[in-house]
């Protein structure tokens, strides 16, 4: 097991950029599977009901594998996201994307734009990290979502406080969407740290 855990510590550190990719489209995957078994239906269906996913996938996939955090081309993609999130929610508009992709974009843009003036500002920032194979960021991130978010759903789940209300169906345990309770909160973390990083990096005077 400890053999195991140097393997991919030493895969992630030599190919982080390849790692966090396969990540992303092991996410995309996971939801189209699970959304069949969900609910048992023509894939096509599945497509439809899950395409809007690759709006968010393919231009992460793009900055993930081919450009810095400092590279411009990283904040245009956050004010376009903003745009974007901004647009679906309140107009509606383009009227074929559903307005639930409306906060994962707003959540990209934060994570983008907070990350990029992180960089421009301290040098440093949480996806230059992950990006750079910090295996140890990588591993608390993934960690503390898949346990956290877990527990958070777990509680929820008899008081109801928030429901979701995703386009595609979700396989759920006791009223729980297995996957959101894993995954679901990895985005919301994520631009929270993006956006407590400068403090995290001050120095006591």
């Amino acid at each position: 097991m400890i053999n195991i855990i140097e393997k991919i510590k030493k895969f992630y550190s030599k190919n982080s950029r390849i790692t966090f990719f396969l990540f992303i489209m092991f996410l995309y995957i996971l939801i189209f599977i699970q959304s069949y078994f969900a609910l048992p239906r023509d894939l096509s269906i599945v497509f439809f009901d899950t395409w809007e996913l690759l709006i968010f996938i393919i231009p992460l996939s793009y900055i993930i594998l081919k450009l810095n955090i400092k590279s411009k081309a990283v904040i245009i993609f956050g004010v376009t996201y903003f745009i974007l999130g901004l647009s679906v929610a309140f107009f509606k508009f383009p009227s074929f994307i559903k307005i639930e992709y409306a906060t994962i974009s707003f959540l990209t843009s934060i994570c983008l734009i907070g990350d990029y003036f992180n960089y421009k500002f301290f040098k440093k920032s949480l996806l230059s990290e992950l990006i750079g194979g910090n295996y140890y960021l990588a591993l608390g991130l993934l960690v503390s979502t898949v346990f956290l978010g877990s527990i958070v759903e777990f509680l929820n789940a008899p008081s109801k406080l928030w429901v979701y209300n995703w386009p595609f169906p979700s396989i759920e345990l006791y009223g729980v969407p297995v996957f959101l309770s894993a995954f679901g909160w990895f985005p919301w973390i994520l631009a929270m740290l993006i956006f407590l990083y400068p403090y995290a990096l001050k120095k006591i005077k």
